[in-house]
């Protein structure tokens, strides 16, 4: 099978990105060609380069109503550059072109499969035209999942299939004070690792005044953040920042986008996932588990059901900095509680999120559209 990745931004950062990178490096592993169209030279493409079959850049200016013309010639270059390769099928985690999809598979025939990681929200036009066209969707959870069928998507070609993490990669290490080195990370401190994006609704501000309380009471604590900012908000964290004690505010160490979050997780002590809005699924959570962390997180979305039911020790409520900053100081200071923790939320990964069973079910679809007579095409369950 051929499948096309379309990922205009390759770039590490989000969790889509991220599992359309897992996606297609699984699939290539099985034996299947995988091509990667793009149009900004993303910090992904190296990753990528060792596994696909070919790698395009385009321009891709995506859906516009105010230019018509552009985005047509975008549909036709995709589709275009589709049928010269023969590809099977389509694949894409960016939303924002879920309807270039469709006016690909209206045009040219050629099915698309969408990895759904965000929920249906605030939609625009059009949308429900895409639905119709699009072959499949996968949602990352049931309440996402939900999201996109209440938005119009039908319920035969969209399917709930859970994120995983890569437990080779993502594993406790046993040179932290080499890789603390490495990072600019103080030996001697206690760490919190927060990785992700930096932004409205990721409970950023939450854990800074968190941290505050926090040195209150472990005096040698750092925090460590590592994401992308989101555009506009590095001036309002900085100027929550400000609002800290000089001897605090020295303490957090901000680092850029990182394409090995694994380093940072396995030389911290404790990780942090604070969101204050719901997330459709929490990969972050994840990949800290995976390093053998604690991982203090809110009551959000799935974050309870992935921790475990009999983690309410890692769990405080959104936007509570002062529940927050007690949890944080707890595993902080109980050492031997943090290591059996971490254990246990390993050997969780590795039992339940594990890519396995979810690439089936990608691989599955993915041919199904591949090859109609699979019967696949119509519904996915």
């Amino acid at each position: 099978m051929k499948v096309m990745t379309l990922e205009p931004d390759p770039a590490y950062g989000g969790g889509s990105e991220a599992m359309a990178l897992a996606i297609s490096r699984e699939l290539a592993a099985r034996g299947h060609q995988i091509f990667l169209l793009h149009e900004v030279q993303g910090s992904m493409l190296p990753a990528y380069c060792e596994f696909v079959s070919g790698v395009f850049q385009r321009k891709l200016p995506g859906f516009s109503l105010r230019a018509p013309v552009e985005t047509l010639a975008c549909a036709i270059r995709i589709g275009r550059l589709a049928r010269k390769q023969g590809i099977d099928a389509i694949f894409s985690a960016h939303l924002g072109y879920l309807r270039i999809g469709a006016l690909v598979r209206r045009l040219y025939g050629i099915p698309f499969c969408f990895h759904l990681g965000l929920p249906a929200l605030d939609l625009p036009r059009f949308s429900q035209w895409a639905f119709r066209w699009l072959d499949a969707g996968i949602a990352p959870s049931e309440h996402t999942l939900g999201s996109w069928d209440r938005a119009g998507w039908s319920v035969g070609k969209i399917v709930a299939v859970p994120n995983w993490v890569d437990t080779e990669r993502f594993r406790p290490r046993d040179d932290r004070h080499a890789l603390r080195k490495e990072l600019g990370v103080p030996n001697h401190s206690r760490c919190i690792v927060y990785v992700g994006r930096l932004g409205h609704g990721k409970g950023i501000e939450t854990l800074i005044r968190a941290f505050a309380h926090v040195r209150a009471k472990v005096d040698d604590a750092s925090l460590i953040i590592v994401g992308k900012f989101e555009p506009g908000y590095e001036v309002q964290l900085n100027r929550l920042m400000n609002e800290l004690e000089e001897k605090d505010r020295q303490a957090i160490i901000s680092r850029p986008v990182s394409s090995a979050p694994e380093k940072y997780f396995a030389c911290a002590d404790v990780a942090c996932v604070p969101s204050s809005h719901e997330e459709s699924f929490g990969l972050t959570l994840l990949e800290a588990m995976a390093c053998e962390l604690p991982v203090v997180a809110t009551t959000v979305g799935l974050f309870p059901q992935i921790l475990g039911e009999d983690r309410g020790d890692l769990l405080v409520a959104p936007g509570d900095h002062t529940g927050l900053a007690e949890r944080l100081a707890w595993w902080l200071t109980h050492s031997d509680a943090a290591i059996e923790c971490g254990q246990g939320l390993r050997r969780r990964v590795k039992d339940h999120f594990r890519s396995g069973k979810s690439i089936d079910v990608y691989e599955r679809i993915l041919l199904g559209l591949a090859t109609p007579e699979r019967g696949l095409s119509h519904s996915l369950i």
